[in-house]
């Protein structure tokens, strides 16, 4: 049996009704429409409209994407206005905590522990409902653990590095390439912190995130003025027996000797982009990292052809 001050809240709502957007698919829109009779008993419909099928935090161009709450493998809103501000739990449901208590509810638990309204989506347990909890529900936004926080927190606990520089023409003051020659370039002795991919797990509060990251791409800066070379994989390590052959996979070629630049030498930087992906506590998101970056110099000359 519902309490009277649940019934006045439900025909409010009945009368304003409730829609909470869920940017589900691309080019169109999804969302849950609850619909409530004149007693008070309200509904769910999910609707949505146009687009095609999408992937949630999947950045795409390389953006951040925004945390996005599930259910059932569906994105929801993670907060929405219900008597205030209801905040999502992996659940099922939206919980609001009620300050003042309403009276007569339950009086007998004071002061431990708080009374929240909570409202839950198709397919999970509960409905409109006051109940009690001795501590705010897993996740819960306002106060308590953000799964954000812990997503910083792991990415924190995996020391991410930038990559080790392979390189050929070798840097260094006794390795001089050729202009013209092919440049390779490629991710020596790749580890799980300067490559990826790698997984961190970290809880607090009853909220546990785990989080995974990896490089998307490395950017080679070559020093001469040319635009960078954007190299998705990790490059081919160059070998002897491939003799003057470009990279197949992420290579250059300088058409001018480093003489006139300071040091003698260009000066080669890669930036490497990593994307995070993390999940836990009803959310999920998408991070990308500011570019971790190395450099070494490498010094081209022009063949002398020598006559008599």
């Amino acid at each position: 049996m519902l309490s009277r001050a649940f019934v006045v809240v439900a025909a409010t709502l009945a009368l304003v009704g409730w829609s909470a957007p869920m940017a589900r698919a691309a080019g169109g829109d999804c969302h849950y429409e609850q619909v409530c009779d004149s007693n008070g008993n309200c509904t769910f419909t999910e609707i949505c409209t146009g687009g095609s099928p999408g992937s949630p935090g999947d950045p795409g161009d390389g953006g951040s994407g925004p945390a996005v709450c599930m259910h059932h493998e569906d994105p929801v809103p993670c907060s929405v206005k219900y008597a205030g501000q209801a905040f999502w739990y992996s659940g099922g449901c939206y919980y609001h905590r009620v300050d003042p208590w309403p009276k007569g509810v339950f009086d007998d638990r004071k002061p431990d522990g708080a009374v929240y309204m909570y409202f839950c989506l198709p397919g999970a347990p509960g409905g409109w409902e006051y109940t009690w909890l001795a501590n705010d529900p897993p996740g819960y936004g306002a106060p308590g653990v953000n799964p954000r926080d812990l997503a910083d927190e792991a990415v924190a606990a995996m020391h991410l590095r930038p990559i080790n520089i392979g390189i050929v023409p070798e840097a260094g003051l006794d390795s001089i390439g050729i202009v013209g020659m092919p440049t390779w370039m490629w991710v020596s002795n790749p580890a799980d912190n300067t490559f990826g991919p790698i997984s961190r797990t970290v809880s607090a509060g009853g909220v546990t995130v785990t989080a995974t990251a990896t490089v998307a791409k490395v950017e080679w800066a070559m020093g001469d003025g040319s635009p960078p070379v954007s190299c998705s994989g990790r490059g081919t390590p160059y070998a002897d027996r491939y003799g003057n052959r470009p990279s197949p996979t992420c290579g250059h070629r300088y058409v001018q000797p480093s003489w006139d630049e300071p040091g003698h030498a260009y000066t080669v930087t890669a930036s490497s982009f990593w994307i995070v992906r993390w999940v836990g506590g009803g959310q999920r998101g998408t991070m990308t990292l500011a570019p971790l970056r190395d450099s070494v110099e490498v010094r081209i000359g022009e063949a002398q052809v020598l006559t008599q």
